[in-house]
């Protein structure tokens, strides 16, 4: 319970999760409808297998004339490998401007969203926030206006073609 004095988690929320999370897997619909109750959000999901690249410490990279170092079976070339199973995306879909503003960098619930994703994931892994913002509800966008607007977070050049805004904010955690 140190996690949820650390992140500000709602004590009485996190209680209510306590007999999911005794178990040892971690399903996606597990986490994902945390997140979606947590925060009453209708459209929570997870997509899994994202890709990634892996930097290779170099105390573990492998050398020619060493044992396990045999070509087409445990020997890997370069400084990094490919991964499929460390990383998956945490999507919150149709949402308007203010909740996306709420969940990015520097948004009040982005602290607790990270907080809560520690507290769920048994195995720290990686993951990144996708949010889907429906683009009816994002203002007209003027230089000047007082709104503090941050170019690539808050503020957008050229025409989005469809009707919605996909954001991923990269390295959550």
């Amino acid at each position: 319970m140190q996690d949820c004095e650390v992140a500000e988690l709602d004590r009485a929320k996190v209680l209510s999760y306590v007999n999911q999370l005794s178990t040892r897997t971690r399903s996606p619909k597990l986490i994902s409808g945390i997140v979606s109750h947590y925060f009453s959000l209708p459209n929570v999901r997870i997509e899994e297998w994202v890709y990634r690249r892996v930097e290779i410490a170099e105390s573990q990279r492998n050398k020619l004339n060493r044992s396990n170092c045999v070509l087409g079976q445990s020997l890997h070339l370069g400084q990094s490998i490919a991964d499929l199973n460390g990383k998956f995306n945490l999507c919150i879909d149709n949402i308007d401007f203010e909740t996306f503003k709420q969940f990015s960098y520097d948004g009040e619930l982005h602290k607790t969203l990270v907080g809560l994703m520690r507290f769920i994931l048994r195995d720290p892994m990686s993951w990144d926030l996708k949010l889907t913002v429906n683009l009816d509800s994002i203002p007209e966008n003027k230089l000047g206006n007082g709104e503090g607007n941050q170019l690539g977070q808050t503020f957008w050049l050229g025409n989005p073609g469809d009707k919605d805004a996909k954001i991923r904010l990269i390295g959550s955690i």
